[in-house]
């Protein structure tokens, strides 16, 4: 082809056709290249919405999109360059997509109860009360021989029933170390006495003294818790007493001296202390011999009392021992005198009675 063909006009439209493909061709591949750039911000863009979903924070509001330029027309020159990536502005954020999150938790609203559904009387250590029931507060239950705590603990039952004492064994009776029922007393001792008596004849002033041995018994029943009353029977007797006549001591070994008393009366028991004290009278009667004057007088009935206290220790539930001091007093009327002169009753003055007085230290077991 010669130089000055490039100059004829099929050739000229050639070219231009040739050229406009061109142009076109590369706007075509721009595009795509343009299309391409521009999708990479937008997957950056949705990851990053992605990871402030899940942490709660939201994404920044983009500035708006530019408007795009126009398209180039045929009759331009050369194709207009892509744009940057960094001009290229990211898509708006999409929603997010609530189908695939979970949706989040709402706790239920607690019950309501009423006055009602309160225990009354409140449960005991162990159980709680629910909807008006007690329920153990052990979860799960404890077994047959373990027992629930007031902390939700199951302890052994076992132990503790065995260290429990016996009720039948070990716990006292209901009279028990108490003055609330019959009773019985018994007493013995030592002790000392006097006596006189005016016999109004040649005898004169007799006097007694000595040591004497003494034994009672008494049985009664409590009126109330404490007090008790009883009837009494006791026993004095000097032995060997010493005898004066006028302020004259005779020495005699047949010297006697004894007075029975039968009495009624009550003692009082102090409590918890088990002190008590008592007193009594009744009918008494005397035996009294002066050998050496030939004489030996039974008594007429007289009338005698006595006064106790006493401390008492209980050695088993109802039973109880101690000591008592007893003071006792009687003046009897002469009786029957032998061996020396019968006296008529008519005979026998008011001064010959004889008066006894007593005093005696002695040990006592009770029972009531």
């Amino acid at each position: 082809m010669q130089p000055n063909d490039f100059h004829s006009a099929p050739y000229a439209r050639l070219v231009r056709a040739g050229l406009l493909g061109c142009w076109l061709m590369g706007g075509l591949i721009g595009s795509l290249i343009g299309s391409l750039i521009g999708s990479l911000p937008s997957t950056a863009s949705a990851q990053a919405r992605a990871g402030s979903a899940r942490h709660g924070t939201t994404p920044a509001a983009s500035a708006p999109a530019p408007t795009p330029a126009p398209a180039a027309t045929p009759h331009d020159e050369a194709p207009a360059p892509p744009p940057l990536a960094a001009e290229i502005p990211p898509p708006p954020p999409a929603a997010p997509d609530t189908s695939s999150a979970a949706p989040t938790a709402v706790p239920p609203a607690p019950p309501a109860y009423s006055e009602a559904d309160s225990c009354f009387p409140a449960c005991r250590s162990g159980y709680l009360c629910h909807q008006g029931q007690c329920i153990s507060a052990c979860n799960p239950a404890c077994g047959a021989n373990q027992t629930c705590t007031s902390t939700g603990e199951c302890i052994a039952s076992v132990q503790t029933a065995a260290a429990a004492p016996s009720a039948t064994s070990d716990a006292p009776a209901l009279d028990a170390y108490k003055h609330n029922q019959w009773f019985l007393r018994m007493l013995v001792g030592v002790g000392a006495a006097g006596a006189s008596r005016n016999t109004g004849d040649s005898h004169g002033q007799l006097d007694w003294s000595g040591g004497t041995g003494y034994l009672s018994g008494a049985i009664g029943l409590a009126v109330f818790e404490n007090l008790i009353a009883h009837v009494g029977l006791s026993y004095t007797s000097m032995f060997r007493p010493q005898l004066k006549q006028d302020g004259t001591a005779i020495s005699n070994s047949e010297n006697r001296l004894s007075l029975v008393l039968l009495s009624l009366g009550g003692s009082y028991y102090f409590m918890p202390i088990n002190l008590y004290v008592g007193g009594s009278v009744g009918v008494a009667g005397a035996v009294y011999s002066a050998t050496g004057l030939l004489t030996r007088v039974s008594s007429q009935a007289g009338v005698g009392l006595e006064l106790d206290v006493g401390k008492e220790w209980w050695i088993s539930e109802q039973c109880g021992m101690g000591v008592a001091l007893r003071l006792s007093y009687a003046g009897v009327p002469p009786g029957k005198e032998t061996d020396v002169v019968q006296l008529a009753p008519a005979h026998v003055p008011s001064k010959n009675e004889l008066f006894i007085t007593a005093l005696s230290l002695l040990y006592s077991v009770s029972y009531d």
